[in-house]
């Protein structure tokens, strides 16, 4: 039977706001706990959609003229001064405004004083009830996060930031049985469809941070590319399937999601139900085994972390299938 291929649509607005009304109007854990039951009983899909409609509805909030309302939140004292929100409180104070429901996010958008009308909870919780039923995080397309509607806000100074510096390698776990049809923007305002995957479903968070980390710390801080592909960044994909294929399979040139430069994947697939019989840490020695082995097949010559590398690598050679 060929794998279902789930197109990362928003959950339908009818459906979302129905289940929003689980809440009963309010973002505390238990009402966060009573959404979550409801996502997990209709599946991942359904996560994933509501997901997509909530950063939708947290991004259409994401407005200048009400962050700037001086609003009160449930704790405060009857003599307390409003703060003045900062970016996370705002977007808090936004995903309780949604757990209020359909009728108060229009009141709201119509009418920013209805915010100084009620006192607010803390809404973070309800941002992570997706990814609880999803057993996953979940990376939506839209950003919610405080500024990200430009269209409503004035420009802010961002000179202090500096430029976003990528990651010197980035290693992903992918289940080639779930895929996710999503639709990638470049910073060009070009745009392209491509079948991304989950990781496993019998994958530990932890596991998958102990991968990512042992790589970056056994890379170290110089880039892994040579010096005039400085633009260019390394993406790690261990596949897995059905079968063994532990010869780095090396893919160039590819464009980037976003910024500048082009990215080079480097892919090995791994036979998942050998893999997940394994315990947690022979399973993430494993796997950082083999991001290891798909970073030496690109490092260029000299490079000073090659003798990290191949130490890492051949700690999960043991764990291999014929060893």
């Amino acid at each position: 039977m060929s794998p279902v291929r789930l197109l990362r649509r928003p959950l339908r607005e009818d459906e979302f706001w129905r289940l929003v009304d689980v809440l009963e109007g309010s973002s505390d854990e238990d009402a966060v706990a009573r959404l979550v039951e409801a996502l997990r009983a209709r599946g991942r899909r359904t996560a994933v959609a509501f997901a997509e409609r909530l950063a939708i509805v947290l991004h259409d909030l994401d407005r200048e003229v009400l962050a700037n309302r001086p609003v009160r939140w449930s704790d405060d004292q009857e003599d307390d001064d409003p703060i003045p929100l900062s970016d996370d409180s705002f977007l808090y104070l936004r995903a309780d405004v949604v757990a209020h429901g359909r009728e108060m996010v229009a009141r709201v958008l119509a009418d920013p004083d209805v915010l100084l009308l009620h006192r607010w909870d803390d809404g973070e919780a309800l941002l992570y009830a997706a990814d609880e039923a999803a057993g996953r995080d979940i990376e939506t397309r839209v950003s919610y996060e405080t500024g990200a509607n430009e269209a409503h806000w004035s420009p802010r100074d961002t000179a202090d930031d500096g430029p976003f510096v990528p990651p010197v390698v980035v290693v992903s776990v992918a289940d080639l049985a779930q895929p996710i049809e999503v639709e990638m923007h470049g910073a060009d305002g070009s745009h392209r469809q491509e079948v991304t995957y989950l990781p496993p479903d019998w994958l530990h968070r932890r596991t998958e941070t102990a991968v990512q980390t042992g790589l970056r710390e056994a890379v170290g801080d110089v880039a892994v590319l040579p010096a005039d592909s400085a633009d260019a960044w390394l993406e790690v994909r261990l596949a897995i399937g059905t079968r063994w294929a532990l010869d780095p399979r090396v893919e160039a040139g590819a464009a980037r999601e976003w910024g500048d430069g082009r990215v080079t994947r480097v892919h090995v697939e791994l036979v998942g139900d050998q893999v997940s019989t394994l315990a947690r840490t022979d399973q993430a020695t494993l796997l950082l085994s083999m991001a290891a082995t798909c970073v030496l097949a690109v490092l260029p010559p000299g490079h000073g972390a090659r003798a990290r590398l191949q130490d890492v690598a051949a700690a999960g050679r043991p764990l291999l299938p014929g060893s």
